[in-house]
């Protein structure tokens, strides 16, 4: 009987080591599921300042690990404000008058916020208003569903339904508008490009949607502004960064091409 008894408690002891052992080895696939960031938004999308002042833009990230735990990188001209920013919010101050983009990035997704830094005491009175959005670059798979926000730059809060969004591919990527916002559900494997208008401007905004069920990245171009303002009175030329996000070889820097749409406005 005690060997009996011995036997049987071996057998539970090997039993709830296997349950340990296959608990544990399951909550490690657990663990280390990959983040998914599925937001990055502001709670303003342009923003006017005079040079000296400061003013906070507050960031909220949606994803599968929480705020807390994830990096946000941030872009902005340097020569028009300072500024200083963690992952919930960066706080600048007008260093000189012009215009910047400020974007927050995190995983695939980002936010956008145009600032223009006045002189003391001036106001700013935008000539060509122009329109511009959260993302310029949307990845989803067929079914699902991503939203997409619009704003005018110089533009005001009656603005916000006077916007279009068109897909060049319906098959591909559909949408549905709401005032400024816009819905885009993925049909079917492909890419395609939306474009933004509003008819308080000249010149609409065009962003990519890769739809695809596979875990690959599709190769897309993104730059460091989007959006360029030259005051012909304080400046005659900006410049910009682009880069090839994805990429499948190392030589691809050299390359870019640049054209001009209209010759007599501008040239590169």
């Amino acid at each position: 009987m005690k060997t009996a008894g011995r036997i049987l408690s071996l057998i539970l002891l090997i039993a709830l080591g296997l349950g340990f052992f296959s608990c544990h080895f399951l909550s490690s696939f657990i663990e280390t599921d990959e983040n998914t960031v599925s937001s990055v938004e502001f709670d303003k999308n342009s923003l006017e300042l005079s040079v000296g002042s400061m003013d906070i833009i507050n960031v909220t990230i949606s994803s599968t690990r929480g705020q807390n735990n994830e990096t946000v990188a941030w872009s902005y001209d340097q020569n028009i404000i300072s500024a200083t920013a963690d992952n919930y919010s960066i706080v600048i101050t007008g260093i000189s008058a012009g215009t910047t983009i400020i974007k927050a990035s995190c995983g695939d997704k980002s936010a956008q916020c145009a600032l223009t830094v006045v002189a003391d005491g001036e106001t700013t009175k935008v000539q060509n208003p122009y329109v511009y959005v959260s993302s310029d670059y949307v990845s989803i798979a067929p079914g699902d569903t991503e939203k997409v926000s619009a704003s005018i730059y110089g533009g005001t809060l009656s603005d916000k339904n006077g916007f279009t969004f068109t897909s060049d591919k319906p098959g591909i990527a559909s949408v549905y508008v709401e005032g400024n916002y816009c819905w885009i559900t993925g049909k079917s494997e492909g890419l395609a490009k939306i474009t933004c208008k509003h008819s308080k401007c000249s010149y609409g905004y065009s962003f990519l949607v890769a739809v695809s069920a596979s875990s690959l990245d599709v190769p897309y171009i993104t730059t460091s502004s989007n959006i360029l303002t030259i005051n012909k009175s304080t400046e005659s030329s900006k410049s910009f960064t682009v880069d090839l996000k994805n990429v499948a070889y190392t030589t691809y820097k050299d390359d870019f091409t640049f054209s001009v749409v209209e010759i007599g406005r501008a040239h590169v």
